[in-house]
């Protein structure tokens, strides 16, 4: 339910302001001369306080925030249950995602429990630290097809036909070859940072490889 503050602005009830609000507030504050570390200096904080609709108190508690780890992120909700998990589990989930952006949940979760100091984690706790610690979102995996024209490529084909150009045509024989990947299976989905495309890089392709080879006479 929306409400009205004491400037006459809008908000919703439980609700704290945006970070993008909160950092214009900041820079407010510098460019009107309050330094990190130090107070709002008298008179400053109503008129910052009057140009965006908020309160006093409001100014001087992201101020104070602010000082204490120079960030104008909101402060974590007290309430509720503790976390089960810490930073060493986020930047561990961080490092598995971005080498495999395919790698599923519960795969997350059982590494976790192998090489981290929790006891135990869901896969919907791990879902949470992929969208709201990591800021990632899912998506389609962008294939990227290598350059195939080469100057080693180049050179290895003209070789090839100045070879067969000083050969009689009646005494060449070709061989023909038609390849069947099955590609059953393979990830089409990923995870990635926000505004970023998802790229996933493999040494080879696991999946049956199927050659028929026909000889030309």
């Amino acid at each position: 339910m929306k409400r009205n503050n004491s400037q006459g602005r809008q908000y919703s009830e439980g609700k704290a302001l945006g970070d993008d609000l909160r950092g214009l507030i900041v820079h407010e504050l510098k460019e009107s001369g309050v330094h990190v570390g130090n107070s709002i200096p008298k008179g400053i904080a109503p008129k910052v306080a009057e140009k965006y609709k908020i309160t006093k108190q409001t100014v001087h508690n992201i101020w104070k925030k602010y000082n204490e780890d120079l960030s104008v992120s909101r402060r974590p909700c007290a309430g509720g249950r503790p976390r089960k998990y810490g930073i060493d589990e986020i930047e561990f989930v961080n490092v598995l995602k971005t080498e495999r952006p395919s790698v599923e949940q519960n795969t997350l979760r059982d590494q976790l429990l192998q090489y981290s100091a929790i006891s135990s984690i869901s896969t919907s706790t791990v879902s949470r630290i992929i969208t709201n610690e990591l800021k990632m979102t899912y998506k389609r995996i962008a294939h990227y097809k290598k350059n195939r024209f080469t100057v080693r490529n180049l050179q290895y084909t003209q070789q090839f036909l100045n070879y067969v150009s000083n050969k009689d045509p009646f005494t060449l024989k070709f061989m023909d070859e038609m390849g069947v990947k099955l590609v059953d299976g393979q990830p089409v989905y990923g995870h990635s940072r926000k505004g970023t495309p998802c790229v996933e890089i493999t040494r080879y392709d696991p999946h049956a490889n199927f050659t028929a080879s026909v000889r030309q006479w």
